[in-house]
């Protein structure tokens, strides 16, 4: 006697085929693929001070947990219960950086097709600040900003910006003394 099972058009339904009588057969199965997982999918490129951290994005294809061992040999637990899927992970680019790749990765059903670079440019002189003062200024006032470097030394022909961002913060509202009435 002859048997096979063949996908309907409806991914959980399957036919038993019994030489030329068949059984329809409703239920749940769920099934993983490897899958393909890409590092940096939108191919974004940062400048960056050396040791600054960077959040890299890696996007994927399959539904479950997948394994990453990137070429620097950090590795990494990434976890998915939808398709496409996406994640993001915070690393800290050290001097002199040649970029991360996919050594390997992996899923349930095993390696994963792998793919993607994150390169980011490093400053050829990182700068940190310091401290500046005052704390809490007027418009147009005069602000100090102490700062340390690293790599190429500035000279004295060098010119560089400040840029202030907007930030408003706004303050936790006290806690409430109201009790709610007991009936």
């Amino acid at each position: 006697m002859k048997q096979s099972a063949k996908p309907r058009n409806n991914p959980g339904l399957f036919a038993l085929i019994i030489s030329e009588t068949e059984s329809v057969w409703s239920g749940s199965i769920q099934m993983y693929t490897k899958g393909r997982i890409i590092l940096n999918p939108e191919n974004k490129t940062d400048t960056l001070n050396a040791f600054d951290n960077a959040s890299i994005l890696f996007g994927w294809n399959s539904v479950g947990d997948a394994r990453v061992t990137l070429t620097d040999s950090t590795r990494l637990n990434l976890s998915s219960y939808s398709i496409p899927s996406s994640a993001q992970h915070t690393v800290t680019i050290p001097d002199n950086f040649p970029g991360y790749t996919i050594a390997h990765a992996e899923n349930n059903c095993g390696a994963m097709q792998v793919s993607g670079t994150y390169r980011p440019v490093i400053n050829a002189t990182s700068i940190k600040i310091a401290g500046v003062t005052p704390s809490a200024i007027c418009e147009g006032s005069d602000v100090r900003v102490s700062f340390s470097t690293a790599g190429t030394p500035f000279t004295a022909q060098t010119r560089y910006r400040l840029r202030f961002h907007r930030s408003i913060t706004i303050p936790a509202m006290p806690r409430s003394r109201w009790k709610r009435p007991q009936h």
